[in-house]
């Protein structure tokens, strides 16, 4: 219970990743069927993978999501199991985003991947929405929430595809 509590006051400190590891690994070895730790060591695998240290990010993935796994699986009804797998999906996507999108930029200019995905995530919207809510909205609403999407969305896209396209995946996903 000591180590537990020592891994979560080390990653609050946000020093260093490495005392962290020591003592949820060290409180995984003294009960390995305590769900958290091994909820809490997904997320420590992704923090580390997306600030570029410990294995490579593909690798990182693979031991976060089968830490994730392994937490559910220990106790399903342990809402901190739940909460960190969420938690690491959201870091693993984010974390992902800046690498795929220099990837993607060997293709596609700036401008096609914004607009690829401003309509991606319009239509994710959309679906989600339903066409029946959306005719309920003003004509005038709906050409704000349009305007503020393309501002909002495509134009940091654009830029921070740009700033990418000068820089390592890496590098960027810390920026």
């Amino acid at each position: 219970w000591e180590s537990w509590h020592r891994g979560l006051w080390s990653f609050a400190k946000g020093d260093d990743l490495s005392g962290t590891r020591y003592f949820l690994e060290r409180a995984l070895a003294l009960d390995p069927r305590f769900a958290p730790v091994h909820a809490m060591l997904a997320f420590l695998i992704t923090a580390e993978a997306t600030r570029g240290i410990g294995s490579p990010f593909g690798e990182s993935l693979k031991l976060a999501a089968a830490a994730a796994r392994t937490a559910v699986e220990r106790d399903p009804r342990s809402a901190m199991a739940h909460a960190l797998l969420a938690l690491v999906l959201l870091n693993l996507m984010w974390g992902g985003s800046l690498p795929a999108t220099k990837l993607a930029l060997q293709s596609f200019g700036p401008f096609t991947l914004a607009a690829a995905r401003l309509l991606l995530a319009s239509a994710l919207f959309v679906s989600v929405l339903s066409p029946a809510a959306l005719l309920r909205v003003p004509l005038a609403d709906g050409l704000r929430m349009a305007g503020l999407g393309v501002i909002g969305f495509a134009c940091v896209q654009i830029f921070q595809a740009r700033g990418t396209r000068h820089t390592s995946g890496a590098h960027a996903t810390g920026l």
